[in-house]
């Protein structure tokens, strides 16, 4: 997780202190620390985020959305749904899909389409593609550069999100194959 100092400057900080800290572990530790920043930051205070977003902060689409927050393993609906059902007995299928469906309409969470008739989700919603591990059926995340996805859209285009997804092996299965 972040470091104590950062656990500590929130106690004493406003949120939008935080967000500069957080900003500032992405720049100089990049996505990882990203990520795991804005778990920390985004804990504090969903309902928040999610109302900001012009979404009504149930308590369904917050636990899905920190679900998404606190697991980066792109999960499926019905990943979350097995995930959240035994705390949350009251979700249905249907909850999480139409959470999701608000999420995603909200820009908060990302669909990831890298497995046929499979949906995935991830709450990181910067440019970045997947790669998806054939043996141990893991999705990963990969930094893109902005000039990169530029370039590869058709020229007078202008992306606005750039799906980029490799398929393969793993370096830790690739290496553990040797």
């Amino acid at each position: 997780m972040v470091g104590s100092r950062a656990l500590s400057l929130d106690t004493r900080y406003s949120m939008g202190y935080n967000f500069v800290i957080i900003i500032t572990l992405y720049l100089l530790q990049g996505i990882d620390f990203y990520v795991r920043g804005l778990i920390f930051l985004i804990g504090h205070d969903i309902k928040s985020i999610l109302t900001s977003h012009g979404v009504r902060p149930t308590q369904q689409r917050a636990e899905v959305y920190h679900y998404l927050l606190t697991h980066s393993i792109h999960p499926s609906a019905d990943t979350i749904y097995k995930a959240l059902s035994s705390k949350y007995p009251v979700f249905s299928r249907t909850t999480i899909y139409n959470s999701l469906n608000v999420l995603v309409e909200a820009g908060l969470v990302r669909i990831i389409n890298i497995r046929a008739g499979e949906q995935h989700f991830d709450a990181n919603t910067e440019n970045h593609g997947h790669f998806l591990c054939l043996k141990c059926d893991k999705i990963y995340d990969f930094d893109i550069k902005e000039d990169l996805l530029s370039r590869l859209c058709p020229t007078g285009y202008q992306p606005k999100v750039g799906d980029i997804y490799f398929t393969g092996i793993c370096i830790n299965c690739n290496e553990n194959e040797k």
